[in-house]
Order: structure tokens, then C-alpha cells, then sequence
């Protein structure tokens, strides 16, 4: 997202529309490259619109996987902290896809407001829960995932094996691009019968590898061996350019 690009919205919407409340949706790590939204530099961008950060915005940042090991990131002073009810105001955050856990997601809130919600005599509170059925196994599942491994060493290995990829790439003269920090590895697309086969995930010409915690180099020169069987001269290369965040268009 673009500062400059989101500060002329705010103006115009408040301007001509006479909007003064807005919600910022930013993103930790779009789905297809790994980009992430700079929410110290946005929030900016909407201050010099005029629009105050704590009476008339609430900033939610999209997580979906990055969420899952940006503390790790931040605790060694590689990102900024992002802080509930400070710089951010809600965070979801896939369970499924960084820590392969036992539900979709989770939606969390920093001074969630006093919105009304159902009430529940039986437990007397109001359950402004988002979710529906509640299996009183979920919380002990979670407390065990979360202590099973090392994460920031599973996290040390994944970007470790994405350098590999991308060296590995590069020696077969294709050339690829990731995020820093990230283990999102993007590449020209491969056939269709290739992409088929391991499941990847494609955008117009390109395609990438999501180098999670199960992916181990053993995997990784098995792709590469095929791959070498699958190249096509006629493929295109992925620019560096198309990996920066406010170009990115997926």
C-alpha cells in the first residue's frame, strides 16, 4: 500500500463524502510474494490527512501467516514490534499455515469496543465471540502446538532453505525473488502438469514455494530435479522490481 496513494483517498473521502472514520486493513505478508505494509509510515500518511489515529481509525493488520513468527522477528530486532492497542488495534492470524494448528484462524483485538453481542444468562456475560462452537479442547491443543517445537529455530531453517532455493535457482540461470524477512521464494511459472504435481500456488506467469517447517532440503532437490526436466526457454523471468512492496499488485 502506498502512503501517498492512501493519504489522497482520506482527503477526498473526507473532503467530498464526508467520511471521518476509516478502518486500515494492512497486510503482514501478502499471500503470493510475502510484501508487508509499512503501518508506522501509512499511519503517518493518514495523520497529515487530518484523520487522528486514535479517535477516528481502527487498524487491523492481516496476518495470515507472517503473524505467526513476526514476534520472533521483532524480538531480535529484525521488524518493528507491532502491539495490540498501540500500533495496531485487531490481528488475525491463520493457525493453519505457520503453526499447521487444529483451527482456521484467530481474530484478535486491542480495547475491542463495547459493541453489543449475545447475551448468555446461563454463564452471565455477553459472548462477542466471532467464532461458533467452542471445543473446550482447542485452548490445551494450542498451549501444546505452541511448546512443541523450537519456533524460532523452525523459522531459522525455513529461511535458510529458502536461501538454498533461490541459489539453487539462480544456478540454473532462473532467476527468483523473496522478501526480506520472508520464506515466499517466487519464480517464472513452470507447466501446468509441474505446477499440478506440487501444488503450486501460480499469478499470471509466475509461481512460488511457501518454504515451511516440512519442506527439507532432500524435498527441495527433488523439485529442483524435476524441475530441470520441466524448463522452458520460452519462460519469462520474474523481475526484482516486481518484488517491492507498493508495486506488488498480489
Amino acid at each position: 500500500m502506498c502512503p501517498k496513494e492512501l493519504a489522497n483517498v482520506c482527503k477526498v473521502a473526507k473532503a467530498y463524502m464526508g467520511i471521518e472514520k476509516f478502518v486500515l486493513t494492512m497486510t503482514i505478508g501478502t499471500t503470493f510474494t510475502g510484501a508487508v505494509d509499512d503501518v508506522f509510515a501509512l499511519t503517518e500518511s493518514m495523520g497529515e490527512a487530518g484523520i487522528n489515529r486514535r479517535a477516528d481509525v481502527h487498524i487491523h493488520a492481516d496476518a495470515a501467516l507472517n503473524g505467526g513468527f513476526w514476534n520472533i522477528l521483532a524480538a531480535n530486532g529484525r521488524v518493528e514490534r507491532l502491539r495490540l492497542g498501540h500500533e495496531i488495534d485487531s490481528l488475525s492470524i491463520s493457525g493453519h499455515k505457520w503453526y499447521g494448528g487444529f483451527i482456521g484462524g484467530v481474530v484478535l483485538m486491542g480495547n475491542p469496543p463495547a459493541v453489543s453481542g449475545i447475551q448468555v444468562p446461563y454463564l452471565s456475560f455477553t459472548d462477542r465471540m466471532a467464532s461458533g462452537s467452542k471445543d473446550g479442547l482447542v485452548a490445551p491443543k494450542w498451549h501444546a502446538r505452541l511448546r512443541q517445537f523450537n519456533w524460532e529455530e523452525e523459522l531459522r531453517r525455513c529461511e535458510t532453505n529458502a536461501q538454498y532455493l533461490m541459489t539453487k535457482l539462480s544456478e540454473r540461470n532462473i532467476q527468483s525473488a523473496k522478501h526480506n524477512p520472508g520464506i515466499i521464494v517466487v519464480f517464472p511459472k513452470p507447466s501446468d502438469e509441474f505446477c499440478d504435481r506440487f501444488q503450486l500456488a501460480t499469478q499470471d506467469q509466475f509461481a512460488h514455494v511457501c518454504v515451511m517447517p516440512h519442506i527439507t532440503v532432500d524435498i527441495l532437490d527433488m523439485f529442483l530435479d524435476e524441475l530441470d526436466s520441466d524448463i522452458c526457454p520460452e519462460v519469462g523471468k520474474p523481475s526484482i522490481e516486481m518484488m517491492q512492496p507498493i508495486q506488488c499488485s498480489f
